[in-house]
């Protein structure tokens, strides 16, 4: 899994401390599901969630 982030440029939006996207570890619960917290942050901007399985992308979420 990964996550890419590109923050918004408005400056009006920002604030003193902000903290972008992160993708915690990908731990497997059961046998081929594996689950991530994806935490947001606070800066504004667009996200991509991707997951790929042996080199090839099987789920993205913008």
């Amino acid at each position: 899994m990964s996550v890419e982030f590109t923050a918004d440029s408005n400056s009006a939006r920002q604030r003193e401390t902000v903290t972008a996207p992160s993708l915690g570890a990908v731990e497997e619960i059961s046998a081929g599901v594996y689950r991530s917290v994806l935490a947001a942050g606070s800066q504004a901007g667009d996200g991509t969630c991707n997951c790929k399985s042996s080199g090839k992308n099987i789920y993205s979420q913008y």
